[in-house]
C-alpha cells in the first residue's frame, strides 16, 4: 500500500472512530492546482493544518484532527497545528494508529 492510500485509510478509520462516539465528522481538505510541465495536477492542502473537523452537540465541541500513521509524524503535527491561532474553546487532536490496532493513540494539542 502507497503512502497516499495508506493516509486516506487511517484518515477514514480515524473518520469512523470519532463518528462513533457521536461526532459529525468532515474532512478538512482542498485540492489545489499545480502547473507541472503543461499539465495541471491537483495536490491536497490541509485546513489549518487538520485532515478533519469534528463537532457535537453535547458537550458542544470543536476538534480539529490530524491522522497519523508515524511516531515521527506527531511532532510535525504540532508544529503544523501551532502556526495558527486557534480559540481557546477549539480542541486539536493528533491521532495515530499503530498497524492492526483497534483504538488509536490520541495526543491534545
Amino acid at each position: 500500500m502507497n503512502n497516499r492510500l495508506k493516509g486516506t485509510y487511517y484518515r477514514n478509520k480515524t473518520k469512523t472512530w470519532y463518528e462513533k462516539d457521536g461526532y459529525m465528522v468532515e474532512v478538512a481538505e482542498n485540492k489545489v492546482s499545480v502547473w507541472v510541465k503543461g499539465k495541471i495536477w491537483y495536490a491536497p492542502k490541509d485546513l489549518f493544518g487538520s485532515d478533519l473537523i469534528a463537532m457535537k452537540q453535547d458537550p458542544p465541541e470543536i476538534i480539529f484532527i490530524q491522522s497519523k500513521t508515524h511516531k515521527g509524524d506527531v511532532s510535525k503535527a504540532v508544529k503544523e497545528f501551532m502556526r495558527y491561532p486557534f480559540p481557546p474553546f477549539v480542541k486539536r487532536h493528533i491521532v495515530r494508529w499503530e498497524e492492526r490496532a483497534r483504538e488509536p493513540q490520541v495526543t491534545e494539542v
